[in-house]
């Protein structure tokens, strides 16, 4: 889901690959310059951000609770 505005914008980017990709590097760098602020607390917040937002959900349950046995 995208706003008009940010369609808009997309639309007028001048890029040599598919502009479907243009909002999840948008995401991931979003989540990247949060974990650098510390608004994410560690890295495998990050990596389960990343797999959620790829659709790589999976193994994401598990991972978590492998993690919270550490």
């Amino acid at each position: 889901m995208m706003l008009p505005s940010e369609q808009a914008i997309i639309e007028g980017l001048q890029i040599h690959y598919n502009k479907y990709y243009v909002p999840f590097v948008w995401a991931s760098t979003l989540v990247v310059k949060s974990r650098r602020q510390g608004l994410i607390k560690d890295d495998f917040a990050v990596q389960t951000i990343l797999d959620v937002r790829t659709g790589n959900v999976e193994n994401v349950g598990e991972k978590t609770i492998k993690s919270l046995k550490r």
